[in-house]
């Protein structure tokens, strides 16, 4: 499963950039698929790392863009975590002010220090281990942060021109449908960026056991489309068929009902 899910927008108009959250263990509902699931679930739903043509990750731009309600969602990067560990180490780590003590692989003060990718990718995995905001709302608004903190330090460091080179010399764990010269073309961008100019959000919503396994989170639809109304600059229909209620009514009833439709489909067919 994706362990993190992040939509950058970029507006090379206005030269505004921002980052917008998914929660991995969003309730989904896609025509598409046949059922439901989480999130994070479609990119194995699509056949993961081994589908061909990269349709494990098209998937999961298919089910951003069904959340967001049809803003499309045209290009991915996709990193593993030892993946995450090589790119940080490969630009010299990262100065971090960590915002709290924990303990991950090894223990983390908080305060200013620097981090290499195993201290990286140790931050941006924190959730019941952290010591502030130890739920998932507050691990992807840690996550936005050491995103900005990278971006932070690869252009004060001057590194803006090596990045798509240090991209593309990873073999194993780096995944994207861009070409190099689109990703040459996206750090040229980058270098009038203000990091601290860049918005930050995130889709959020109840965290709780649902009726049927596991635990979910039901986006809250208001905010929903206030946060892509901000973004995008366009009003969206609330999704369908994504809450508590609704999932409590295929438990009791939708599973049971769509089975017999079924079958009445097929026994309409055959006579």
């Amino acid at each position: 499963h994706a362990d993190a899910v992040m939509v950058i927008a970029i507006n090379f108009d206005d030269s505004t950039v921002n980052l917008v959250s998914l929660p991995r263990d969003a309730f989904v509902n896609m025509p598409t698929v046949q059922g439901f699931y989480k999130l994070n679930g479609m990119f194995n739903v699509g056949g993961g790392y081994d589908a061909p043509n990269g349709k494990g990750f098209l998937m999961m731009c298919q089910a951003a863009e069904w959340m967001l309600g049809g803003i499309s969602i045209d290009y991915y990067y996709s990193v593993d975590f030892q993946a995450v560990v090589d790119l940080v180490d490969a630009i010299g780590g990262i100065d971090f002010d960590m915002d709290m003590s924990y303990q991950g692989s090894r223990y983390y003060a908080k305060g200013l220090q620097h981090l290499d990718g195993q201290g990286v990718l140790d931050y941006l995995r924190a959730r019941t281990n952290a010591t502030v905001d130890a739920n998932d709302r507050g691990r992807v608004n840690r996550q936005k942060d050491m995103m900005i903190a990278i971006f932070r330090q690869i252009k004060n460091s001057n590194l803006l021109s090596t990045v798509p080179k240090a991209i593309f010399s990873i073999q194993d764990g780096l995944y994207t449908n861009t070409s190099m010269e689109q990703t040459l073309g996206l750090a040229n961008f980058a270098r009038n960026i203000n990091p601290d100019s860049i918005g930050m959000y995130s889709l959020y919503g109840d965290y709780m056991a649902g009726p049927i396994a596991w635990n979910w989170t039901f986006v809250d639809p208001e905010h929903r489309i206030e946060v892509i109304q901000d973004v995008w600059g366009v009003t969206v229909p609330p999704l369908e068929c994504t809450s508590y209620e609704f999932m409590s009514w295929l438990k009791d009833f939708g599973f049971s009902a769509l089975k017999y439709l079924s079958s009445a489909d097929a026994v309409g067919d055959a006579v």
